[in-house]
């Protein structure tokens, strides 16, 4: 008898206790798996819902930074009752008109003092 003896005879109720753990232990096992699959799964949700929210948190960042930089053109444009657009045009071709005759000004005025000289 023992591990390696030549005694043949099995234990019936041995046997049945010993199945019936592998049976309990299998059925352990199968509802740890459904566990993992449920918790998986959750994750996987929690994942999809973080990156929707970076990708909005995203747009809504851009969407602030365009704003601000276009605060004071917004005002000018309701001021006037213009388009946004159409402001901007507007103030860059009153820059180009102010700073253009000026330059050139300055230029004269310093290439007569130069030749005063």
């Amino acid at each position: 008898s023992g591990l390696f003896g030549t005694d043949q005879s099995i234990d019936a109720s041995a046997l049945r206790s010993k199945t019936k753990i592998l049976d309990n232990v299998g059925e352990e096992i199968k509802t740890a798996n459904l566990q993992i699959d449920q918790i998986n799964k959750e994750n996987s949700d929690t994942m999809h819902e973080m990156e929707l929210l970076n990708a909005q948190l995203l747009d809504f960042k851009q969407n602030e930074s365009k704003e601000s930089d276009v605060g004071t053109f917004k005002f000018i444009a309701k001021s006037f009752n213009l388009p946004l657009d159409d402001a901007v045009k507007y103030f860059i071709i009153s820059l180009v008109f102010v700073f253009d005759p000026l330059a050139v000004i300055l230029l004269i005025v310093f290439n007569s003092l130069i030749k005063k000289k």
